[in-house]
């Protein structure tokens, strides 16, 4: 992938840029080439040429680009052998680069709060639960916190921070806490419904939702990536029929 860049400014505003690579789900390494000479930006993951070659990484990042003449070339190496939807999921921002780490810094403080907050929501209302049994909607509704707490871990890239340097594994892990959270989420929210809806119908509901979440979710846990993310519109016709 190759993108020609036009600027025109003041040449001291030109050589502080940098470009927010927001998102890719597998592996790419970017370079700037500018007329005969070619600048390494850095790499999200490690491309390669097979399975066993390619490390991924699903994480957002900031490139400072070198001094910048009129004209450049953001040139991309992609690789894909981990994920059945991978590749450049994401745009590109081209910015001052202090104004693009500040706010990527902002965002990931931001989405570890919002982590925060959900997983002590989740674990107050378990706290209810063991205190009136009776009480199945707290049950539910914490359950539900959790799950989505733990997708917020996921999709907002704070695991990936945690994890450090990329690997195989990690990634794997990344993505079958995505999948497996949604999958699980869904049927935790119908019971948390039926606690609130009389009748039998309902629960019958909740229990097949149940049955193809709970089956959903263990096929992430057993397979590949790149097997199960194929079967992604599954969890989006559960989420339009819950």
């Amino acid at each position: 992938l190759a993108l020609k860049i036009h600027a025109q400014g003041r040449d001291e505003a030109l050589r502080k840029l940098g470009i927010d690579v927001q998102e890719v789900a597998s592996a790419a390494s970017f370079y700037w080439v500018t007329g005969s000479q070619t600048h390494a930006l850095g790499a999200v993951g490690k491309p390669g040429a097979s399975v066993e070659d390619e490390i991924p990484e699903w994480l957002q990042k900031v490139f400072t680009l070198p001094d910048l003449p009129t004209e450049a070339v953001l040139v991309v190496h992609l690789s894909n052998f981990h994920h059945a939807r991978g590749g450049l999921t994401g745009g590109f921002v081209l910015g001052e680069a202090v104004v693009l780490r500040d706010r990527l810094e902002v965002t990931r403080l931001r989405d570890a709060a919002v982590f925060g907050l959900l997983f002590i929501m989740g674990l107050y209302h378990l706290g209810l639960f063991s205190q009136r049994r009776e009480d199945r909607g707290s049950l539910w509704f914490g359950l539900l916190m959790l799950c989505i707490a733990l997708r917020q871990l996921a999709t907002s890239r704070v695991l990936a921070l945690v994890l450090g340097e990329p690997s195989q594994l990690s990634y794997a892990l990344l993505v079958k806490l995505e999948y497996m959270s949604l999958y699980l989420a869904i049927p935790t929210f119908t019971w948390f419904l039926s606690a609130w809806i009389p009748g039998g119908w309902f629960q019958r509901v909740a229990k097949a939702m149940s049955w193809v979440g709970v089956g959903m979710a263990l096929h992430v846990l057993l397979v590949p990536a790149e097997t199960f993310s194929r079967y992604v519109n599954v969890s989006y016709a559960m989420l339009a029929f819950g």
